[in-house]
């Protein structure tokens, strides 16, 4: 077995739960689920279904506004946007669009696909979607194909914890979520996208730029 960010054979058994266990990466740290333990397309698409992640849930635009703000703070309304992994609602775009940005949606398991595949755009957004990719390195060339030469990679994902606390983590709970990201593995992330890593005000976002 091989690692999904760096393509290590270095990997060893780190954590077991009653549900699932969890692989890690000697070289990157990336620490991963088996795919014996995945759940189907089906059950995926029914978990995320289950959450309220619309325009008209408070909670779930604040979370999102936070994205906007590392956006607005940084890169001018001209810019391309791509939302990857959007869900079905593409919250974002929406609310990137009320500030002016243009802002595309991709989200495979909801049918939403690009409408120019050859177009690429000056900034890729994947937030709290990382951890849930199964094909995490044909993800990434795809990331990586769509982004202009001085593109930026927005990167949203909590770090996990020490050995000591990683099963008590809320994280790991969520039956979709099958990878799971060091401060390491993010700068491989980065360095698969001939990209550098600069972190943010918010502890979990991470830009990846040349």
């Amino acid at each position: 077995m091989n690692c999904k960010v760096c393509g290590s054979e270095e990997i060893t058994l780190y954590a077991r739960n009653k549900k699932r266990e969890f692989l890690r990466c000697s070289r990157c740290e990336l620490v991963f689920v088996p795919e014996q333990f995945f759940l189907t397309t089906a059950q995926e698409r029914t978990r995320y279904e289950l959450h309220d992640n619309s325009i008209e849930n408070k909670g779930y635009t604040d979370f999102l506004e936070k994205i906007v703000s590392v956006i607005m703070e940084r890169f001018p309304v001209n810019y391309t946007i791509l939302d990857f992994g959007s869900g079905a609602g593409a919250v974002l775009g929406t609310l990137l669009h009320k500030k002016g940005y243009s802002c595309e949606s991709y989200d495979p398991l909801f049918n939403i696909q690009c409408n120019d595949n050859a177009k690429t755009y000056d900034i890729i957004v994947i937030c709290e979607v990382i951890e849930h990719l199964r094909l995490l390195q044909d993800d990434l060339a795809f990331i990586k194909k769509r982004l202009k030469p001085d593109g930026t990679v927005i990167i949203r994902t909590q770090l996990y914890p020490d050995a000591d606390n990683f099963l008590k983590w809320w994280y790991i709970q969520d039956l979709t979520h099958i990878n799971f990201f060091s401060s390491l593995t993010i700068d491989f992330v980065a360095s698969q996208l001939n990209r550098t890593v600069s972190s943010t005000t918010e502890e979990d976002i991470f830009l990846l730029s040349v």
